[in-house]
């Protein structure tokens, strides 16, 4: 029904390694950028548009197998797309621009945001070219405004909780200066934050995906009796059994969001509730209360912020080895984040959903002692969402769910006893391998995770930055003088205390600073522009002396 892109999350993830710091005062913002950017939108986009067209047009029958093949090579698109928008970030400086362009708005955490608006529009148009090979393929009433609707909630869905954390930046950075230095001197506060953000999403996750499609309470008393009769004996509760209305797309699934009892909701849609008997449906709600009776919502909330913790072990001791390796710079950052997430929530996390989805489809065999019913659901499932029931092991590494014949062929091991199967009952060897490892990582963060967060030199930049913002000299320019004896490299330190002692009224001493940085920064542009400064100060020490 729509899914989170990872092209998206990768996206965010050059943006966000994008960081030119105090060095940005040096650029010349080129709003050049701006249509460079929505250009190399457009191409991939259009490219698609017309893959998608050309495709829509031939009149061979498709098999669900060859759709998935077809739905598969959009992914070329995005890939083309993301290439563009990082050549847009890193080449362009696309960031710097759209802070320029944006000064107005007084929020800079925040508007960096809108950089992101080129990538977005690209994958619009990517959708909006598998829209017209769904239509003519599954020969689907979904109207086109309805469906690029869907999909668009879907892409900024992971864009929110990312605003609201740029928004309590804003908050932060407007409060009093002894607010500010609190959170720079306790920079956990930071990722408790986006720990609390991450977690209101999964309680609200009921509300959100009402939001993404409209949903209404079940009426039909007959099966409603027998599906909360079925949550009674299981001794599973939730609020309310809700129908999504999907209209034209003809999509049967079923979901259960909430980590709460009282706002936990059951999700079934109107083309699984005309399709399927009231026996089936049964035991793909038995599947949904396996879910809810292995904590699976838990486990996937428990996994998302064990995530923050493994980042900050993983930039603290293993990212450095990729800087030795391959040197530094923010193109070699962001490809560590981005292989790091790939590896954490695509080949990892998506490998656990999978025993996830077999341990809930042995709960709703278990509990309903139908068998045939299950597996005949999962049939008609593939069936009536175009999805090959047999799919190759490559594909199915980067998929949530396993495919039918996996899903089909586990029930029928656990029917037999093997005893591979007969574990899924249990928590899995998994989930108790990802707890040790968790309880030992948090061991090391707790003992040895002092620069785990910020490093001894960035703290006291960030000082004083702050000192400097409210003019308090002395203090800023002892701030900087840690920094340097702490990271002789450390470039922003440089400009910053140039900055201070030309503002105190030592352009001497500032001229030494600007300087030693340009002989530090290898960048053309930053060095005209710096050599520019240093001419400046010059010509007023030499006019002061004469």
């Amino acid at each position: 029904m729509g899914q989170v892109s990872i092209i998206l999350i990768a996206g965010l993830i050059f943006l966000f390694s994008f960081d030119e710091g105090m060095l940005a005062m040096l650029e010349s913002p080129n709003r050049s950028s701006l249509w460079v950017g929505l250009a190399l939108a457009l191409l991939p986009g259009g490219l698609a548009y017309l893959w998608g067209r050309w495709l829509s047009r031939r009149t061979e029958e498709v098999t669900a197998r060859r759709f998935f093949l077809i739905r598969r090579s959009f992914l070329a698109f995005e890939l083309m797309l993301l290439g563009g928008f990082g050549l847009t970030v890193y080449l362009l400086k696309l960031p710097l621009a759209i802070d320029d362009l944006l000064r107005f708005i007084p929020i800079p955490y925040t508007r960096k945001l809108f950089a992101i608006l080129p990538l977005l529009a690209g994958m619009l148009l990517i959708r909006a070219a598998q829209y017209e090979v769904e239509r003519r393929i599954r020969t689907s009433e979904w109207r086109r405004r309805e469906y690029l609707s869907v999909n668009a909630k879907f892409l900024i869905l992971p864009v929110f909780p990312l605003l609201a954390y740029m928004i309590v930046n804003d908050l932060i950075d407007r409060c009093p200066l002894q607010v500010r230095l609190f959170f720079i001197d306790n920079p956990y506060l930071y990722w408790l934050v986006l720990v609390l953000l991450i977690v209101a999403l999964y309680i609200k996750a009921p509300q959100i995906l009402q939001g993404i499609w409209r949903a209404t309470p079940l009426r039909d008393p007959h099966l409603r009796e027998m599906l909360v009769d079925l949550a009674r004996q299981t001794g599973v509760t939730f609020k309310e059994i809700m129908v999504w209305h999907t209209g034209g797309a003809r999509i049967a699934n079923a979901g259960v969001a909430g980590l709460l009892p009282w706002s936990r909701k059951i999700f079934l849609t109107d083309c699984l509730l005309e399709n399927f008997h009231p026996e089936e449906i049964r035991t793909i709600v038995a599947h949904e209360l396996g879910h809810i009776k292995h904590r699976h919502m838990w486990i996937y909330m428990g996994f998302s912020l064990t995530y923050f913790l493994a980042a900050i072990l993983y930039y603290a001791y293993l990212a450095p080895i990729w800087k030795d390796l391959l040197g530094e710079g923010p193109v070699i950052d962001a490809l560590s984040t981005l292989i790091f997430f790939y590896l954490y929530f695509v080949l990892i996390f998506r490998y656990l959903s999978r025993r996830l989805e077999h341990q809930a489809d042995i709960y709703s065999v278990e509990v309903t002692g139908d068998p045939i019913s299950f597996k005949v659901s999962l049939l008609k499932l593939a069936e009536l969402n175009y999805m090959p029931k047999v799919m190759r092991r490559i594909f199915e590494l980067t998929l949530t769910h396993p495919s039918v014949e996996k899903r089909i062929e586990m029930v029928d091991r656990f029917l037999i006893g093997d005893p591979k199967a007969l574990e899924l009952r249990k928590m899995l060897p998994e989930v108790k391998l990802a707890i040790f490892i968790t309880s030992i990582a948090l061991g090391v963060l707790l003992n040895f995770g002092g620069p785990a967060f910020e490093s001894e030199a960035d703290l006291h930049y960030m000082r004083g930055v702050e000192f400097h913002r409210e003019k308090m000299w002395d203090k800023a320019l002892k701030e900087m003088d840690k920094t340097i004896s702490i990271d002789p490299t450390y470039k922003e330190a440089y400009l910053l205390r140039g900055m201070i002692y030309y503002e105190e009224g030592s352009p001497e001493k500032a001229l030494e600073d600007f300087e030693r940085l340009r002989d530090m920064v290898s960048e053309k542009k930053v060095r005209q522009n710096l050599q520019r400064l240093i001419d400046e100060v010059k010509g007023e020490i030499k006019a002061k002396s004469g």
